[in-house]
């Protein structure tokens, strides 16, 4: 029998760590520092602890290789790396508890504010391999225990006599020369604004192939296609549907490797697609009268209407310019649900965009998108709706405050029932579901014909919905004098006759979203010019 130590390590706040500054500078520098986590200071940890060259993607290269049973002067194996954890196998107890430490020092000084937590558990090499699924329940539960009890302080305390930091309202102790910030602020803000410029240098490297040398990303959020006058942005927070139940499944250590694999490789190259669509788009984007506003960079390289922040595994986000927000979700979405786990197991996502003045809050954009997807992935979680992908969105208007289910309630939730309509269904169910996206986009389409829907028409039917049916059946009597009706929806629906059916309305969300996705996109499978 050959004992070994097992450690687990959680980062699990990470999606709070990134989105915890209204700067997107900030949050692009954290997504860097969280990026390298478990690369360089994982890294750098075990070549302290060992003093030896680690590779830490032998097992990414060769999943069904075991080490630790190969070569039994192996000190340490990398189990796994994905959904924020991490498993390292050591043949030592020592050893694991002078990595833990190394790299938690690493942790503390290059990402200060960083929570993490480790879990031990020393078993036997066989026993770990043989009865996997069992070894990782224990490890979860120390790992578990452990975060309950143990609340490490990350960041310098304040006291009576030290500022408090004008971006994080930390203890301000490091001066920083940026250009609209000449004072002294916190070291968790020094760090993410310091890391920012690398993280424009990454993704450029990451995704150079699809760049190339005539397009770039940009790290300043007013550059991402908006006009003067129409200037919104939108947060897209995507995140795949039971991929943690899938992970935590795994029978064995080489199945968990292989779909965590897989699953790291299908965001990244969704990702891929996804910017080569908008290439074929730009010359679209780049038209005087289309409305968008394509900069160029420094180098003179045109800059795509997207920035990537959160990069790999399921839980992506990224930011765009506001009437791309739902349309790029639903292509995302569409790119990660073409493959499948193991051949037969199709992944599904639930996507939440939230529509925002450029200039609002980013924190609280992020907030709304995570909680709209949060929505849809209620709706997957239904029974029956296994596998399916869903997506929510909502605008915010100027003066509403408070969270989501406040400015919902407050403002779209009527005595004749609620105005929005979603979420809605992107694929893998009834195609003729009545929340499916293609009535949403069908609607729009006959919204947007001017021989039969003025302008002023369209506004007057937004203002007469919360009166309820009486009223938008006048309305409606009207315009079919003209020639003129609402958007169906499936057959057998009865919405087009009175506005409202079962206290909800599917126009209003039609309505709001017009301004905010371009006709263009509104055909199925439209191709782009190069």
């Amino acid at each position: 029998m050959e004992h070994i130590t097992a450690l687990l390590i959680d980062t699990s706040s990470i999606q709070k760590y990134v989105f915890s500054s209204n700067r997107l500078k900030e949050n692009l520098g954290a997504s860097y520092l969280v990026n390298n986590i478990y690369r360089e200071y994982l890294k750098k940890a075990l070549k302290d602890a060992f003093n030896l060259e680690p590779n830490i993607n032998a097992w990414h290269k060769h999943p069904k290789k075991i080490l630790l049973k190969e070569n039994p002067h192996t000190p340490y194996e990398i189990g796994y790396i994905g959904g924020g954890n991490a498993l390292i196998l050591f043949r030592q107890q020592d050893d694991a508890r002078k990595f833990v430490q190394n790299w938690t020092k690493i942790l503390l000084v290059r990402t200060p504010g960083l929570n993490t937590a480790v879990a031990l558990h020393e078993t036997d090499l066989d026993a770990f391999l043989g009865n996997f699924k069992e070894e990782m329940k224990a490890l979860y539960k120390k790992l578990k225990a452990n975060k309950n009890k143990h609340f490490p302080n990350t960041i310098l305390p304040k006291h009576g006599i030290t500022a408090d930091c004008p971006l994080s309202g930390f203890s301000a102790e490091v001066h920083h020369e940026d250009v609209d910030i000449k004072e002294y602020i916190s070291s968790v803000s020094k760090a993410r604004m310091d890391a920012a410029e690398d993280f424009k240098k990454q993704i450029q490297q990451e995704y150079k192939e699809v760049l190339g040398e005539k397009y770039a990303f940009t790290d300043e959020i007013d550059r991402l296609g908006q006009r003067e006058g129409n200037s919104h942005v939108a947060v897209v927070h995507v995140d795949g549907n039971s991929v943690g139940k899938k992970l935590n499944d795994c029978e064995t250590l080489v199945q968990l490797r292989k779909l965590s694999i897989v699953i790291d490789q299908n965001t990244k190259n969704s990702y891929r697609k996804l910017f080569e669509h908008i290439k074929d788009q730009m010359t679209y984007f780049l038209k005087e009268n289309n409305g968008f506003k394509i900069d160029r960079d420094e180098e003179g390289r045109f800059i795509l209407p997207i920035l990537p922040i959160i990069l790999g595994g399921d839980d992506i986000t990224f930011v765009t310019d506001g009437r791309l927000g739902v349309y790029l979700a639903e292509k995302f979405i569409d790119f990660f649900t073409q493959n499948s786990v193991d051949g037969a197991d199709r992944l599904s996502a639930c996507a939440g965009v939230a529509i925002t003045r450029t200039k609002y809050p980013f924190f609280r954009s992020y907030r709304l998108a995570d909680e709209r997807c949060r929505e849809a992935k209620k709706e997957a979680k239904k029974k029956g709706n296994d596998g399916t992908s869903w997506l929510d969105f909502h605008i915010v208007y100027g003066g509403f405050s408070g969270d989501l289910e406040h400015i919902r309630t407050r403002h779209f939730e009527v005595e004749h029932g609620n105005l929005h309509f979603g979420p809605y269904l992107l694929s893998g169910g009834d195609e003729d579901h009545e929340k499916s996206i293609k009535y949403l986009k069908e609607g729009m389409k006959v919204f947007r014909d001017r021989e039969r829907w003025s302008r002023s028409k369209v506004k007057e039917l937004r203002s007469l919905l919360p009166l309820g049916e009486e009223a938008v059946k006048q309305f409606i009597e009207e315009i079919e004098a003209r020639g003129a009706e609402l958007p169906k929806m499936r057959e057998g629906s009865g919405y087009h006759l009175k506005g409202w059916e079962n206290k909800s309305t599917p126009y209003f969300d039609m309505i709001e979203l017009l301004e905010f996705y371009p006709e263009r996109f509104l055909e199925p499978e439209e191709r782009g010019e190069n």
